[in-house]
């Protein structure tokens, strides 16, 4: 286990310490947000048809994006200028 990096399980379990899984948002977006964004991180390392992948590992750059990508599904009636800040005051950070 890496401080810099984060698993999908721990992923998952701070979304829903937070609060931020609802109907509009379901544990299965997480995974497919979660995903998307650590792929890219893979991506751009490349990898070779002989090396086997490594399990996909989310560092802090991805942990906000995704958070960036979901805030507007954890908060659809507000001005999508402030979902972020909001959702970081008033889920992640107390």
């Amino acid at each position: 286990m890496s401080p810099e990096t984060m698993k999908l399980s721990q992923f998952l379990r701070i979304c829903r310490d937070c609060q931020i899984l609802s109907r509009s948002l379901t544990a299965e977006a997480v995974t497919i947000y979660y995903t998307n964004e650590t792929r890219k991180k893979q991506d751009d390392v490349g990898r070779t048809a002989t090396k086997r992948a490594k399990p996909l590992q989310m560092t802090y750059g991805n942990f906000l994006n995704v958070l960036l990508a979901v805030a507007p599904l954890v908060y659809p009636d507000e001005d999508p200028d402030f979902v972020f800040p909001k959702l970081l005051m008033e889920n992640v950070l107390p």
